[in-house]
């Protein structure tokens, strides 16, 4: 299971954010990303619950990835479900990140937004600097894909903000990006 999973993490080489379609991630390589899924369909039934929970959050993630959210957000939902209950609250709030993003791809925006708007606050209140650039990265994607602008602009900021702390240059690529995107369609 650690071989796949770390085979999942190298999906982000493989990522691009599709301009064309409300800033999306899409996969540059569908046969790639269809084989991690189907490993990890594979090793599913190989692990107890606490170890197949992280594989559901992988595959869920990887399903929403592909464009199914509707084999997607069953796993998320379960992922988040267990890591609130039973992982530490870096863990949940990954969950939380993960299952807003599940629902935002599926347009359920008002439950996206409420949970978007969660995960912002327990980064704040309990100290996860980890997620609150992605939590406000992702809400104002949300927003984007609603139509409003405005918000959407002022989330991509907050998250180019703490982006410049990080000073990460794939997270700073990402924010610029966005923000790029955002100066062409308010022309």
């Amino acid at each position: 299971m650690d071989n796949w999973l770390q085979n999942v993490k190298q999906i982000k080489e493989y990522l691009y954010i599709d301009e064309n379609d409300l800033l999306r991630d899409k996969c540059r390589d569908d046969a790639y990303l269809e084989n991690l899924i189907q490993q990890g369909e594979k090793i599913l039934s190989e692990y107890n619950e606490a170890d197949q929970i992280k594989i559901f959050g992988s595959l869920g993630h990887l399903y929403r990835i592909k464009g199914d959210t509707e084999t997607a957000l069953p796993y998320l939902e379960r992922y988040k479900d267990y890591a609130i209950k039973y992982e530490d609250d870096e863990t949940a709030t990954l969950a939380l990140l993960r299952y807003a993003e599940g629902l935002k791809y599926a347009r359920e925006y008002n439950e996206a937004l409420a949970i978007f708007e969660e995960v912002l606050e327990r980064c704040q209140l309990l100290n996860i600097e980890k997620y609150e650039n992605i939590g406000w990265q992702q809400l104002g994607k949300c927003y984007l894909e609603m139509g409003d602008l405005k918000q959407a602009e002022n989330c991509f900021l907050k998250a180019l903000l703490l982006r410049r702390k990080i000073n990460d240059p794939k997270l700073l690529e990402a924010s610029e990006s966005v923000l790029n995107f955002m100066m062409k369609i308010k022309k």
